[in-house]
């Protein structure tokens, strides 16, 4: 059996999924008057478990950023 196979097709649509979302965001952010960056800023705090505050390392790490090594 050959699930490797099935890994990719998954893998595939979840990149395309990630495209399409990057795409919507991007229009929203202009639609809003932000720079894209600043609105998936918004949509992680928004969604950060707990909804109480964020620390701007707590934002990185869940971004990815350059800050979440610190």
């Amino acid at each position: 059996m050959r699930s490797s196979g099935a890994v990719g097709i998954s893998g595939l649509q979840a990149g395309e999924d990630v495209t399409r979302f990057s795409a919507f965001s991007e229009q929203a952010a202009h639609a809003a008057g932000l720079a894209p960056r600043q609105h998936q800023a918004l949509l992680t705090i928004k969604g950060y478990p707990g909804g109480g505050e964020v620390a701007i390392g707590d934002l990185a790490q869940r971004r990815g950023g350059p800050h979440a090594c610190q």
